[in-house]
């Protein structure tokens, strides 16, 4: 990823799915049938290394649900799950469907990785036989992503764009036009939704030419970042910012942070992601960029239940005074 999109796409997630021909779904297949999958596609890669979802410690695993390498209710179905991991790719075997080929943290990249999942799709398709239908295209276990089995997601923070409801109508309409869906990020609870974050997310998969509809979403994206980073380069102008202001709402936010009178999941996201905004528009907030993504990542781990958790809350509090 570009270094200067960084902190405007947070996350960047393309899964091409498929299903191997004579199979019932993960939903739906046997612990046996799950094994005999791991089997048939495991030999095709047997110079990478391979982990099967028990061997992974739970860091692993929550940066496996961050990235849409796993599925948040993994558990659900009486499967083997694995994982064949190389640098460029992770490809996840009986979560959601038989065959996930995941390509993650491309950011401006969408043709590279798309390219990429193509490549390690064809090296499968060339052995084994895909469920496919001539009407349908190829079948999924969500039917949403029937046809050319593409799931593709981003998470964007978008502060400047995006700053008022009209922008946010008006880009949402926009994107529409390609089949993309701008939605605010609604975070665990499922109740709130986070100030600045949005996800964008392919909402049509019926294409004969889909390279050319990816060719299309990446000067959206294009847009998208380049319109947000001169926004934030006249922030101060369009917003009335200040330095004194801007340096005066930092200390109350840490100040928040440390206290103890942050205790929802919501609350805290809007503490952290407001400083992760003072800090990308170049104020020194006191605490390391690194260090504070850590921080929004640990507490929105799914081991913390709920949007009051005794845990998240004391974590963040120990997190606060060593920082």
């Amino acid at each position: 990823m570009r270094e200067g999109s960084r902190d405007i796409i947070l996350n960047s997630s393309l899964k091409l799915r498929r299903n191997i021909k004579g199979f019932k779904f993960p939903s739906k297949m046997s612990y046996e049938d799950s094994l005999d999958v791991i089997e048939m596609v495991k030999p095709l890669f047997a110079s990478k290394d391979y982990f099967e979802l028990d061997e992974l410690d739970e860091k692993y695993i929550e940066t496996f649900i961050s990235e849409r390498i796993l599925s948040p209710d993994y558990e659900k179905n009486d499967v083997k799950i694995a994982f064949i991991i190389l640098d460029d790719f992770i490809i996840t075997l009986n979560d959601e469907d038989h065959i996930t080929i995941n390509v993650s943290d491309f950011g401006e990249n969408l043709l590279d990785a798309y390219s990429l999942a193509k490549k390690i799709e064809k090296h499968i398709d060339n052995e084994l036989d895909f469920s496919f239908d001539p009407e349908f295209g190829y079948l999924t276990s969500n039917a949403g992503f029937s046809g050319n089995g593409i799931d593709l997601k981003y998470k964007l923070f978008l502060y400047g764009i995006l700053a008022n409801i009209e922008n946010y109508i008006a880009v949402k309409a926009t994107l529409a036009k390609d089949d993309l869906q701008l939605d605010k990020f609604l975070q665990k609870d499922n109740e709130n939704t986070l100030n600045n974050v949005f996800i964008l997310s392919l909402v049509g998969n019926y294409s004969y030419n889909f390279f050319e509809k990816l060719e299309k979403i990446q000067k959206d994206i294009d847009v998208i970042v380049s319109r947000e980073k001169k926004f934030r380069n006249n922030y101060s102008i369009l917003y009335g910012l200040n330095d004194d202001d801007a340096l005066e709402k930092i200390e109350i936010l840490k100040s928040n942070l440390k206290s103890g009178k942050v205790k929802s999941l919501a609350q805290m996201n809007d503490n952290l992601y407001s400083l992760k905004m003072y800090q990308s528009l170049g104020y020194d907030i006191g605490i390391d960029s690194f260090k504070l993504n850590d921080a929004i990542f640990e507490i929105n781990k799914i081991k913390y239940e709920g949007n009051r958790n005794q845990d998240r809350y004391e974590f963040l509090l120990k997190y606060m005074e060593e920082i």
